[in-house]
């Protein structure tokens, strides 16, 4: 449950009239009229209910043999990502994901990074994974599931 920021109702958000993505946060309302009146001066608004900050989930190869284009608008892609104020999630792993991670961090973004290790001992060191642009890094322990 979450509250409209301006008349303060509960609502469920998957039942909500309207919704608004301000500064990387989704925003839930009753009516299409406290919509509109937050959208006419959002800033009295943002402190009178939390908002859900939103994520955004890039997944792509972890092998480094991509081209430089390919790389450039990955981490474009996480420069957005990051100064919209989102949330990345990606694997934890070189590559790709590791590209819009780096993109991500430079705009000031936060980034989430899934590993398959145990331990950041084990990241590092067995998968040969980067740990240095994720802001929170989740230790599945699940391994590589057959990849190898």
């Amino acid at each position: 449950m979450v509250h409209d920021p301006v008349c303060l109702m509960e609502l469920d958000p998957r039942q909500a009239a309207a919704m608004v993505e301000y500064q990387g946060r989704a925003y839930y309302f009753c009516s299409g009229g406290c919509r509109q009146t937050f959208l006419s001066q959002p800033q009295i608004f943002l402190d009178k209910a939390p908002a859900m900050r939103l994520t955004v989930g890039v997944m792509g190869s972890a092998g480094d043999d991509h081209p430089e284009a390919v790389k450039v608008q990955v981490r474009t892609l996480g420069q957005v990502i990051g100064r919209r104020g989102f949330v990345l999630i990606t694997g934890a792993c070189p590559g790709l994901p590791y590209e819009c991670a780096r993109g991500a961090r430079k705009e000031g973004g936060w980034s989430v990074g899934i590993s398959p290790a145990l331990s950041l001992d084990e990241h590092v060191h067995k998968y040969h994974s980067p740990s240095d642009m994720f802001d929170v890094l989740i230790y599945t322990g699940s391994g590589l599931m057959g990849r190898r």
